[in-house]
């Protein structure tokens, strides 16, 4: 198994895991374009030494007014989420420092509440003109603010028009950012270390790196487009530059304007590296059979409402490269058990009713479908017809070919308890 990250200086590494056959797992990291490393040969970046080599883009800025329903699923902004109702507000203070207040923004009435964590009572609500005790009355924010699904991780609250930097320790937000009104804020969060914070800010048309004191560091034009792109930026440790991967959002991935790219820029803004990202290659040449082998087995029904993206980052497979072999192998499974049903069907002694029902079923669902046809439906015994000789269901009383009752088995005293043709012949 494989995967790419990027270490302190900002190189992207290829890291490929192989199990042994003797149970051993080893690890190769080799540069974007399969270069050994020496560098980097026998560090198990699984250990926590080797992990501080690695760095990890924890932070996603994304434009969650686009109308991007698989987006919205993903990152939990759709209409089933909690979070469209109350936002928890977790990271509100600086480290080490505890809030004794159950912090919630109430997307209804777009203000911050602090509620007691024992008595569940209101304190209090703050708000863009600061602390009101409860029942008093506080001027509400303006708009509701960016990105509730990622708002756990962060103290900035970032609204179109400014970003507030929390310290509900002290019951107060202080503004550190205001947008322009043609270029609103579309998201912002806040950048590790913990002890020595940044936030970096996104509007439609710049990034900005700045201070919690309101200081801008950086700002650079928006490397992409925040319709179709998503943004996960990050410090390098080694030289302090900014770190900032492009990728698209779901409904542009696989497509020609799909971006999959690392930048890194100095603190003056000029770009200094771009790292287009390959597609993984196969490992063992592997990829092409077991495309197919999942094509085999995988539901029609599913491959409806799931983009082949999805499966190609869960299984690892790769459905958008073979996409003929893929279709071929899941309508090919589809049609082949669609037979198999039928034929199951009549040999279970079905209706037509419900053969057209079960392959229907089975068509969409696939071989998983037959297998739960047969654990169902009871296999019933036949024997053959005297009459016509072939094959008739015991449970009927007709010969499904030619209508024929067969006569009851001969009397052998039995049949003065019992119905004669309720029992079976004497052995």
């Amino acid at each position: 198994w494989q995967q790419y990250q990027v270490d302190r200086e900002g190189n992207v590494l290829h890291i490929v895991w192989s199990l042994e056959p003797g149970g051993e797992r080893s690890v190769t990291i080799t540069d974007v374009a399969d270069r050994p490393l020496k560098k980097y040969q026998g560090l198990d970046i699984d250990d926590p030494a080797g992990a501080d080599q690695l760095v990890r883009l924890s932070v996603t800025l994304f434009d969650d007014h686009v109308n991007d329903g698989w987006t919205k699923v993903l990152v939990g902004n759709e209409y089933r989420s909690a979070s469209l109702g109350t936002t928890r507000l977790r990271t509100v203070s600086p480290p080490n420092v505890r809030v004794r207040s159950l912090c919630l923004f109430d997307r209804q009435k777009r203000i911050i509440d602090l509620y007691d964590p024992v008595t569940h009572a209101l304190e209090g609500t703050i708000g863009p003109a600061g602390f009101a005790r409860a029942q008093v009355p506080n001027p509400a924010f303006a708009d509701l603010p960016a990105n509730p699904f990622s708002q756990g991780g962060t103290r900035t609250l970032a609204f179109p028009s400014i970003v507030y930097w929390m310290e509900l320790q002290q019951r107060q937000i202080k503004p550190i950012f205001t947008a322009t009104a043609d270029d609103p804020v579309i998201s912002a969060s806040e950048l590790p270390p913990q002890n020595d914070p940044t936030v970096i800010v996104a509007t439609h048309k710049q990034l900005y790196l700045i201070r919690p004191n309101g200081e801008v560091i950086l700002s650079i034009p928006l490397p992409g487009d925040p319709g179709k792109d998503y943004f996960q930026p990050a410090i390098l440790p080694a030289n302090h530059h900014l770190l900032l991967y492009v990728g698209s959002t779901p409904t542009y991935a696989g497509t020609a304007d799909a971006r999959n790219e690392y930048l890194e820029f100095a603190m003056d803004g000029q770009l200094l590296r771009r790292t287009p990202m390959p597609q993984p290659p196969s490992l063992n040449n592997a990829k092409k059979p077991e495309t197919a082998l999942f094509g085999a087995v995988y539901p029609v029904a599913l491959s409806a409402i799931i983009p082949n993206w999805v499966i190609d980052n869960i299984f690892d497979l790769r459905t958008e490269e073979y996409r003929k072999l893929f279709h071929g192998f899941l309508f090919g499974s589809a049609a082949i058990c669609g037979i198999i049903t039928i034929l199951l069907g009549m040999r279970m002694g079905f209706g037509l009713a419900r053969i057209v029902g079960w392959t229907s079923a089975n068509i969409l669902l696939g071989p998983s479908g037959v297998i739960a046809m047969l654990g169902l439906n009871e296999w019933p015994a036949r024997e053959r017809c005297p009459a016509c000789n072939g094959k008739r269901f015991l449970a009927r009383r007709e010969c499904p070919r030619c209508a024929v009752v067969p006569p009851p088995p001969k009397m052998d005293g039995r049949e003065i308890f019992e119905p004669c043709d309720s029992l079976q012949p004497s052995m």
